[in-house]
């Protein structure tokens, strides 16, 4: 079996409760596309499983450290990022009471910090 697949999804905008006169961020989104393939050999007893996916993100919410101690957050929208990778799954079943099974992923992230409508320290 081959696959594709475009989705995309958001986190709402929220406001910080800790510093409540602090504005509220943006939604976060992201666009997710992946394709991929499932496979079976001898009677199910050889699976090999493989995708590759990307996934663009905009308006990243995140914490930063403020004040001396670090105790207290600012909630703050990062301009955007991506998160590119491939991986693979292998299972087999050599015998009915073995089970063999294997994975690797290779993943590779980039988000730019240069916060949106903020000053930078």
């Amino acid at each position: 079996m081959v696959y594709a697949s475009y989705t995309t999804g958001f986190k709402s905008g929220l406001y910080n409760t800790n510093a409540p006169l602090d504005p509220a961020v943006r939604p976060q989104t992201v666009g997710a596309a992946e394709v991929g393939f499932k496979t079976s050999f001898f009677d199910r007893r050889l699976q090999l499983n493989g995708s590759a996916f990307s996934y663009q993100f905009n308006d990243i919410q995140l914490r930063k450290a403020t004040g001396s101690s670090g105790g207290t957050t600012s909630l703050l929208n990062a301009a955007k990022g991506w998160s590119r990778g491939f991986d693979m799954t292998l299972q087999a079943l050599p015998t009915s009471r073995l089970s063999i099974q294997a994975g690797f992923e290779v993943l590779s992230t980039k988000i730019y910090f240069a916060v949106v409508g903020a000053s930078h320290d």
